[in-house]
Formats: structure tokens, sequence, C-alpha cells
């Protein structure tokens, strides 16, 4: 690693996060897809049961409308998913694969599980554990934070509406 780069918690998280996706886009240029493609495709495959709508990929991977949006129209462009209108509301598009997403299914949990290896590699299972308590504890703060964030946000608009300007 650089040794200009601070070695505080989340700036090493964001390096190791860096890392990995330029690893993976790399790797995944094959496919012609990249990281964040292949999280949607990901979601999808692991849904393919549901009727999925783009409202449900954003959410659970926690996108923006704006970022989503993006992702779809590229990965309908490049013919691995289709998108159709609800029936019942036109704002809402329901989300599938198509057979072309099914068949880089395998590859690209290949190639994630391949770099999942190869950046854990020496560490010991004691180590993995440790680590995976202190992520999971680490997400369950920030998910706590977020609540707090909306909760917050959620009184604001009741405030504006009770006593508006």
């Amino acid at each position: 690693m650089r040794g200009q780069y601070a070695k505080t918690t989340l700036r090493l998280m964001r390096y190791i996060y860096n890392q990995m996706e330029r690893i993976i886009n790399a790797e995944f240029e094959n496919l012609g897809t990249t990281l964040a493609q292949a999280s949607v495709l990901l979601y999808l495959f692991e849904n393919r049961k549901k009727k999925i709508t783009q409202q449900n990929i954003q959410s659970a991977l926690l996108l923006s409308h704006p970022t989503i949006t993006g992702l779809m129209k590229r990965l309908e462009a490049k013919g691995f998913i289709a998108r159709m209108n609800n029936p019942e509301d036109c704002r809402c598009k329901f989300v599938s694969l198509t057979e072309k997403g099914f068949m880089i299914e395998r590859s690209l949990k290949e190639n994630i599980k391949s770099m999942e290896a190869r950046s854990l590699n020496g560490l010991e299972p004691e180590e993995l554990n440790t680590m995976n308590k202190c992520l999971c504890a680490m997400a369950e703060n920030l998910s706590l934070e977020e609540s707090k964030i909306e909760s917050r946000r959620h009184l604001k608009r009741l405030r504006g509406k009770i006593f508006p300007h």
C-alpha cells in the first residue's frame, strides 16, 4: 500500500473498496459489465422468483434514483435486463433478467468469489471471524445513525406541515 495513504479505519476501508472495484471492473470487462451493474444483476439472481421493481433494487442497494436509472438504462442497452411498465402504476417498472443476463451469472459469482479469496489471502479463520464481527457492528451502528437521520427529517417535514412558514 502507498505510504502516504492515511491509515485511519474509514480511509483504509475506502482504499480497499476502491482497489477492489478497480480490479473487479477490469476483470468484468470481458463480461461487458461493471461492479455496480453486477450488484444489480446479483440482486436479480437472488430474487429471480419474485416480481422485482426498479424501486426494490434501488432500496436494497441503497442507491439514488438517478444512479439506479442510469444502471438500468446501461444494463438494458447491453441486453442483460428487460424493463416493463407495471400496468397498475405506470411510474413503476418491473425488471427481469434476459437470457443474456442469466448466461453471465456463474462467471460473475466466480469472479467475485475469487476476488474475495485473493483479498482475504493470509488471514486466519479467527481473524476473519473478528473482522466480520467488527464490520457487522459498524454496519449496525451506521444503520442506527441512518434511522436517526430519517426520524429527524420526518419530524422536520411534520413541523413544516403543522407550522407552515
